[in-house]
């Protein structure tokens, strides 16, 4: 479904029935919904995360004989997020300097963008802590008046996006919309001043300010002026508090650092964009022994546990977590093969063969007993670059018959 509203729109929107217009909900379904918010939202506790998952009415109906159809899906609060998060996603296009907002971008990668900063001679950066956290509807509201709604029209499309805690009501972690009001709420209230701060403050010297999510960064390329750095740090300590929010660490590395390196989002910028080389290593070796010699049911929960910060349960199928595990390491090795081709390459053969290995268990575990050094050595061949995947794959798979 698209949905999409002009700005002359915007403004006559205020209440359920010209929400409900807008996002082709009945109203009657909107303001129950609306009442009935808080109960049509369950927690869910994801390692020291914590999010917020929302429902939609569910009815059984009987047939004739008495037997119960599967439940059908009606619409309810996760629906009328869905479509609120279309109507408000496109908005950011529309402001100026939204270049800067790299997060949650349709039809964009943040990879692509990330590798064209590399070369800068000093990184900035920090990030807001608890950002959702702090994002409460006169936030949401003052966002999407800026973007053409009225307040009424604002502060009612908040009302459905944020979660009760205690006395508070903030963003919900976890609501469909909540990536797209978030890009909005640090637009108006971090990118736009701390980009007319540096304006000012960093006239003639190249610089590049990117924000993703609440991780906000400062890539300088040309000489810094002295003293530079803590006067930034103090400005944008003031905007975040003037704003609601506080910054919680901060790294300033410069591209000759001894020990640490310039980093946005894994990726490493020293001079070029690089993935790090102990995320390859640990990529790699977990490739490598899983077509070596498999993983146990341990070593797979334990590496669920270490990625995901979640409880795998005992009662969870071993098939249903190793796809779990070849579904994350399939995620990972595309990420490294977006910034580093050769390496890329590489863990491309293992991860191909990894998973054709994952449907033939039997050999598998026979050549795990084994554990034959013709075997190991056609592995190791994972790093000729004369052999393409079909290559590499042939080659091994002949050590099987």
């Amino acid at each position: 479904m698209k949905i999409s509203c002009a700005k002359t729109a915007r403004q006559a929107i205020h209440d359920w029935d010209t929400l409900g217009a807008a996002i082709n909900v009945k109203s009657n379904v909107m303001a129950y919904v609306l009442h009935q918010r808080d109960s049509m939202q369950h927690r869910i506790r994801l390692g020291k995360r914590t999010v917020y998952k929302s429902d939609d009415f569910n009815t059984v109906l009987e047939q004739e004989n008495g037997e119960e159809r599967p439940q059908r899906r009606r619409m309810g609060l996760h629906t009328i997020q869905e479509r609120i998060g279309l109507l408000v996603e496109p908005l950011l296009d529309e402001l100026p300097g939204n270049e800067a907002v790299y997060s949650y971008r349709r039809g964009t990668s943040p990879v692509a963008a990330i590798k064209s900063l590399a070369g800068a001679k000093v990184l900035i950066a920090t990030d807001v802590k608890g950002f959702y956290d702090h994002i409460f509807i006169r936030h949401i509201e003052g966002a999407l008046v800026d973007c053409g709604f009225s307040h009424l029209g604002g502060r009612l499309i908040a009302r459905y996006c944020v979660v009760r805690r205690g006395n508070m009501q903030t963003l919900q972690q976890g609501c469909p919309a909540s990536p797209a009001l978030s890009n909005l709420v640090g637009y108006k209230y971090i990118d736009v001043p701390v980009q007319a701060w540096l304006k000012e403050n960093l006239k003639g010297v190249e610089h590049k300010y990117v924000r993703y999510c609440d991780n906000v960064e400062l890539f300088i390329y040309g000489d810094m002026p002295e003293g530079f750095a803590q006067k930034y740090k103090e400005a944008v300590k003031g905007i975040m508090r003037n704003a609601g929010f506080r910054t919680h660490d901060w790294a300033t590395v410069s591209d000759s650092h001894p020990k640490k390196n310039q980093r946005f989002l894994g990726v490493v910028l020293n001079h070029r964009a690089r993935v790090e080389k102990g995320m390859i290593d640990s990529l790699r070796a977990t490739l490598f022994n899983l077509c070596l010699s498999g993983l146990s049911r341990e070593q797979v929960v334990r590496f669920l546990q270490s990625v995901e910060k979640m409880p795998v349960y005992d009662s969870y199928d071993e098939a249903v977590l190793l796809d779990r595990l070849m579904h994350i390491l399939g995620g990972k090795v595309a990420y490294v093969s977006s910034v580093n081709d050769r390496h890329g390459r590489w863990l491309k053969k293992l991860m191909s063969l990894a998973r054709l290995l994952s449907k033939m268990p039997a050999e598998r575990e026979k050549l795990a007993s084994a554990y034959s050094p013709a075997w190991k050595e056609a592995l190791l061949r994972y790093k000729d670059d004369t052999q393409d995947i079909v290559g590499f794959i042939s080659g091994a798979v002949a050590g099987l018959m």
